[in-house]
């Protein structure tokens, strides 16, 4: 549940990628009901231990990539969103700046880069804004949610967010500190990883698997359902409440004049 926004639309925005992101998890959850992933026993003659091969059986469907950047174009949309409707409180924006303002997201520090995009709203809102900047985070600015939600949109805006199985996890009965975990990209069909064990020891049952999609090609990260619902939350309870003391009646007056302007 998110806090109250005054933004109106960018609350609806924000509204909308919830609904992409309950859809989401709908499609993830019947694809791992077809248990894309298992383990097979394998006898050696000759070899003191038994063999498993893990196999990535199921690649996930299209459908998957597409509702993610259905979700992902909506949840940075909103950020726009927000930063239109803070614009229309200044009673002199021209209505060509109203089509270049946009939430800045940058990994770097660029001053200049930010101003250029949020010019016309609130010097309060400004400071809010490039306080929450990554590039504050210095090396570790490009692990931030912020700038992988940036960097999501921006990639699905040209293709399909790359989706995999990313992680599995399996381990040995009776030692509960022996954990497998294989992560990367897997193709249908494919060994992920043979695991020699004693002849009288078992695996863990079930293989857990998940799916994960890539946040950013370089250097390769990769996010799962749980790091989008972080990813939610922080947009909806983190930034855009933050917010809400600058909106009045006034903004209705913006509204019109950018009504106005398009007739």
């Amino acid at each position: 549940m998110s806090a109250k926004l005054a933004a109106k639309n960018a609350a609806a925005k924000f509204r909308r990628a919830g609904v992409h992101l309950h859809e989401l998890d709908r499609r993830l959850h019947s694809f791992q009901k077809r248990h894309p992933y298992k383990a097979i026993r394998q006898h050696k003659p000759g070899l003191s231990y038994v063999q498993f091969d893990f196999h990535h059986a199921a690649d996930p469907p299209l459908s998957i990539g597409a509702v993610l950047g259905d979700f992902i174009q909506d949840l940075r949309g909103s950020l726009n969103y927000l930063i239109f409707e803070l614009s229309l409180l200044d009673p002199k924006v021209p209505q060509e700046a109203l089509d270049r303002v946009e939430f800045p997201i940058f990994a770097e520090d660029r001053p200049a880069a930010i101003e250029s995009r949020i010019s016309h709203i609130p010097e309060d809102a400004k400071h809010i804004i490039k306080a929450m900047q990554p590039h504050h985070k210095g090396d570790g600015a490009k692990a931030e949610p912020l700038w992988l939600l940036h960097e999501m949109a921006t990639l699905d805006r040209h293709c399909f967010i790359p989706v995999a199985g990313h992680q599995y996890r399996t381990g040995v009965i009776g030692q509960p500190g022996q954990e497998v975990i294989l992560s990367g990209f897997f193709q249908a069909g494919e060994v992920m990883m043979r695991l020699p064990i004693a002849h009288d020891e078992e695996l863990q049952q079930p293989f857990e698997g998940r799916v994960a999609f890539v946040a950013t090609l370089e250097p390769r990260r990769w996010i799962a359902i749980d790091g989008l619902h972080q990813m939610h939350y922080m947009v909806g309870n983190e930034i855009l409440p933050q917010f809400n003391r600058f909106f009045a009646k006034k903004i209705e007056r913006g509204w019109e004049r950018v009504r106005n302007a398009s007739q």
